[in-house]
């Protein structure tokens, strides 16, 4: 495994920086879909540290990208928390959907919930002690404070 990944399009180089920070900072809407898996939240810049998503709510984000550019809020699966309805963290940004469709996938559950506009994948690790959400479930997707990114085109 190299210590710097180079992220290249139609000729383009887009980023270049450490698995780590493309993972985590992916420069653009390209780069944070083809490096892993994630979610493309539509959203709008509101100012430099907060995006209007597409269904109103106002989340903390930082972003060098001017107001009212459309861009994608990157939530990595991973870094995304399911609770019932309601139960979110205080404090932390969250979303209520439904829960559509739980996978199985050996050291973790992958869970589709469908919330007013999008589908949104989380993934949690597996644990045969714990009690799952089942399809139908009213939940609420949460991630920390800062665990997203704002990804222009």
């Amino acid at each position: 495994m190299s210590d710097r990944i180079a992220v290249m399009h139609e000729g383009r180089l887009l980023q270049v920086g450490t698995p780590e920070d493309i993972y985590q900072r992916p420069a653009n809407r390209f780069v944070a879909d083809f490096i892993g898996r994630t979610n493309l939240l539509e959203a709008t810049v509101a100012s430099a540290d907060e995006v209007v998503l597409s269904n109103g709510m106002r989340v903390q984000a930082a972003s060098e990208l001017a107001f009212g550019t459309k861009v994608a809020v990157s939530l990595r699966p991973e870094q995304a928390f399911l609770d019932r309805r309601g139960d979110s963290p205080a404090g932390w940004p969250s979303i209520d959907g439904v829960l559509r469709e739980v996978t199985y996938v050996g050291n973790a559950l992958v869970h589709s919930v469908a919330v007013d506009w999008i589908t949104i994948e989380v993934r949690t690790p597996y644990r045969s002690t714990e009690t799952p959400l089942h399809t139908g479930a009213e939940v609420s997707v949460s991630w920390e404070p800062g665990g997203i990114t704002v990804v222009g085109d």
